[in-house]
């Protein structure tokens, strides 16, 4: 989780900071950092402790709102993915 969270900050660090860096590639990247941190901060730490305990201690409230977070994120990433891989329209001028 460390290593997650400090190279997506020095991905946008490094973005934010540089001026050739601001490619619309690289806003790309910044923002999939974004959401990688998002998801390492929100999601992680409670998935990792269903591990060692018997079972969910957090509450019934927590239970769904980290279900929603790891549902919104995850679902993100793959919804830029796709995205990606779909070629823009083409114009036609008349």
């Amino acid at each position: 989780m460390l290593v997650g969270l400090v190279g997506n900050s020095l991905v946008i660090y490094v973005i934010t900071k540089h001026r050739q860096m601001r490619t619309a590639t690289n806003f790309y990247i910044a923002n999939l950092a974004a959401t990688d941190i998002i998801f390492l901060v929100c999601c992680v730490p409670f998935t990792a402790t269903l591990y060692p305990l018997p079972g969910w201690i957090f509450g019934n409230f927590m239970c769904k709102f980290v279900a929603f977070l790891q549902q919104n994120y995850s679902g993100h990433e793959q919804r830029q993915d796709a995205q990606q891989c779909i070629p823009p329209p083409v114009l036609q001028s008349h």
